[in-house]
């Protein structure tokens, strides 16, 4: 049954694609968030983005495709006509999944501060924040941050449906004029990128590899996640997956096949031009024994390909910023520590040259204290640099 479900995913790879993050990406990620605030604010994210990418490019494709159901068939005569609803067909489904994978944690903030009165990471990740009640300045940050986040992910998947209508509009109209563009389309088609961008040889998004899922969701996803950051610790938190997901999104896959390829053609010849289960199913239909041999050696290569994902993609990256982001929340404290002693000097008189030039630690301990939770995104951390994590690089301080 398992070679089955493989031999399955093979001919879909959106399938194939949507299995692997929700297993190496979304399931480690959710089992080792911080608080039941953050595993929500994980199951909405990524979850949320699954099913678009899924339910909606499919939908899309369905829809798109009944649209240019007069132009489908290839033939000499309707070659421009298909090639034109190729591509707005393929402009439709990125635009839906661009605008999903930007929108979709805006929608995951505006569900987390209405559900928790919490506006800021820092106080997600560490005590999943607080719905008791709110000073009327705090109901009003509050407020600030649901319209804010309703007004991106509105903005956003407005845009998305623009471009959708826009695709369709355009593509009907290059495809009913009998060769428009034929010059320019052949020369397109001729590009080797050509086949992989427009859903694939088949032309159906259901078959579409992993460099444009790479490309029009992971790429998108992580913009959407940086650009509805809710403060400092979160952006950097970002900095991290994304560094993390740009060299391990394909590596693991890819080393898995090239530590096993050498060593399946060695002793099944016959399979050096496509080793997949579906060659080996016909190939081998008659020879049980060596169909399972085959079959055993790719199950290993996947499932190394499946783990070092888990690892890479999933769990090394959370633990990295648990640990990093605990530092930076523990640096802050202390500052909030060191400024109290200090606050009782408001209340004294105060020279000139003191007002003007604050001490060298005075200015230090205000850049560490930490925001009030319930401060809104705009303006709590307008003036904390968050440079904790001396002597490391940029990205984990």
């Amino acid at each position: 049954m398992l070679v089955s479900i493989l031999a399955w995913l093979e001919n879909y790879p959106v399938a194939d694609t949507a299995v692997r993050d929700f297993l190496g990406n979304a399931v480690p990620k959710a089992s080792l968030t911080r608080s039941q605030a953050e595993f929500n604010d994980v199951a909405i994210s990524n979850g949320g983005n699954l099913l678009a990418f899924v339910v909606g490019g499919l939908t899309v494709d369905k829809l798109l495709q009944a649209l240019f159901s007069g132009v489908q068939k290839v033939g000499q005569e309707a070659i421009t006509g298909y090639r034109w609803a190729r591509i707005a067909r393929s402009a439709g489904i990125y635009s839906t999944m661009v605008s999903s994978m930007w929108a979709m944690p805006f929608v995951r903030n505006y569900i987390t501060t209405w559900r928790t009165g919490s506006v800021n990471y820092s106080q997600v990740i560490q005590s999943g924040g607080s719905n008791s009640a709110k000073t009327p300045e705090q109901e009003a940050a509050v407020q600030a941050s649901l319209n804010d986040s309703k007004r991106h992910a509105l903005t956003i998947l407005g845009s998305g449906g623009v471009g959708i209508a826009l695709s369709a509009a355009l593509g009907k109209w290059a495809a009913s004029r009998k060769d428009f563009g034929k010059n320019f389309l052949d020369k397109l088609y001729q590009k080797p990128f050509t086949e992989k961008i427009l859903l694939g040889a088949s032309g159906k998004f259901s078959k579409m590899g992993p460099w444009p899922t790479m490309l029009f969701w992971g790429i998108p996803a992580y913009i959407g996640w940086y650009h509805a950051s809710r403060d400092p610790y979160e952006k950097k938190e970002v900095y991290v997956r994304l560094a993390n997901f740009m060299a391990c999104f394909s590596l693991p896959p890819y080393l898995a096949k090239k530590a096993f390829e050498n060593k399946i053609t060695t002793h099944f010849p016959e399979l050096k031009d496509n080793i997949s289960f579906n060659t080996i199913q016909d190939l081998y239909r008659n020879s049980p024994a060596k169909r399972w041999a085959a079959q055993k050696m790719l199950l290993t290569q996947n499932g190394l390909g499946m783990v070092s994902s888990i690892v890479l993609l999933g769990v090394t990256p959370q633990l990295l910023n648990i640990y990093l982001t605990q530092q930076r929340l523990k640096q802050a404290k202390k500052g909030e520590a060191s400024l109290k002693p200090g606050l009782d000097a408001v209340s004294q008189p105060m020279n000139q040259s003191q007002f003007s030039q604050p001490s060298h630690n005075q200015s230090e301990a205000a850049s560490l204290y930490p925001p009030q939770p319930w401060q809104s995104p705009q303006n709590c951390y307008a003036n904390v640099p968050i440079s904790y994590g001396f002597g490391l690089p940029t990205i984990f301080r």
